[in-house]
């Protein structure tokens, strides 16, 4: 059976409408084809606008973590050092001249101090190098500090050139068993080994300490008495690059690369990594040629200068940020940015 659309009059019959069919309006029928094209090439070209402006935004936010990154590595680099090139050179009121060493001559940290000498280094590294297990990064410098920081927590008796040294403290920095120490007045000093750690449980801590033998000498006692002394921990800091734990790359052989950290090694105790992707390290001595307590120039060679007229140090660092950014270039590499630090030690200068 065929149907018709109906118009507004009246049915011929039950079955059957007017013939006359009802006219559908242009709205009714959709989007052409055309039309489709275009709107997808508009609504493309808005998204590719968006995801550009997204784009930028988010180099944008890696080029400001990148040289935030690069900037707090440099601040604290500085901060480390400045503190340990000033503090080199204190050996308490009298001096390096006149310490006497009772340390044994078998001990590790003997030849850390056998010499006191406040500032030492090494200029560029030769290939294949290495402190401990970390490999130094050729063509780098290192610097190595020396001094005393005195313990104000603790009290010391008058005492006698035969007493075991008993010391009390507050209990606010343990010494641990085998600590270099330094008992020290005006007239001198004695470098000693603290042969048993800080007792805990009590509101005092205390320590008993006693020169270790000297195989050489066979001095096992202070050479004199100390009515009136200070108690110091002298320290020996080698600062230098090395290769760093956190390597890059895709795992493949070809492809590992190296990344390069600033190293401290402590008297006695293994090279620790302090700050990652360091990849350089530069040291000037700031040399007083003819006496007069003014520095005069900066000499770039450890070899020809000589330390005891140092009186100030400068230090070149190249720091790398962890993230890679675009460069001018087009390629992708971390932000690279160097510091240079200038540092007086205060002992010489103050002399």
């Amino acid at each position: 059976m065929r149907f018709y659309l109906c118009s507004n009059k009246p049915p011929l019959s039950p079955f059957c409408c007017s013939r006359e069919p009802k006219r559908i309006h242009r709205s009714d029928l959709g989007f052409s084809l055309v039309e489709l094209m275009i709107a997808m090439l508009l609504s493309s070209g808005l998204i590719a606008a968006v995801l550009q402006v997204f784009a930028v935004s988010r180099q944008s936010a890696t080029v400001q973590i990148a040289l935030i990154d690069v900037q707090e590595s440099g601040r604290l680099i500085s901060q480390m050092l400045k503190r340990d090139i000033r503090m080199s050179g204190f050996w308490g009121c009298g001096g390096n001249n006149s310490i006497r060493n009772h340390l044994d001559t078998n001990e590790k940290k003997y030849k850390d101090f056998q010499s006191l000498q406040a500032v030492s280094g090494v200029d560029n590294w030769l290939p294949d190098q290495s402190i401990g297990s970390v490999s130094i990064k050729e063509g780098t410098d290192s610097i190595t500090l020396k001094g005393a920081v005195t313990l104000n927590a603790y009290k010391l008796p008058e005492i006698s050139k035969t007493d075991r040294v008993i010391i009390a403290g507050r209990g606010d920095y343990r010494l641990r068993k085998k600590s270099v120490l330094l008992l020290s007045d005006c007239y001198g000093g004695e470098l000693f080994l603290a042969t048993v750690k800080n007792r805990a449980g009590t509101t005092h801590l205390t320590a008993e300490l006693k020169g270790i033998v000297n195989l050489a000498s066979q001095d096992q006692y202070f050479s004199r008495d100390f009515p009136d002394a200070d108690l110091l921990k002298p320290f020996s800091k080698q600062y230098f690059i090395g290769s760093s734990d956190a390597g890059a790359g895709d795992g493949s052989d070809n492809s590992k690369e190296i990344n390069w950290s600033l190293y401290v090694r402590e008297s006695g105790y293994r090279p620790q990594e302090l700050v990652r992707y360091v990849d350089d390290l530069q040291v000037a001595y700031g040399v007083d040629m003819n006496n007069d307590g003014v520095l005069d120039t900066y000499q770039k060679s450890s070899l020809s200068v000589n330390m005891n007229n140092v009186l100030s140090i400068q230090v070149d660092i190249g720091v790398q940020s962890r993230q890679k950014v675009i460069q001018v270039s087009g390629m992708s590499s971390p932000m690279s940015r160097r510091y240079r630090l200038l540092a007086s030690l205060r002992n010489r200068i103050l002399q």
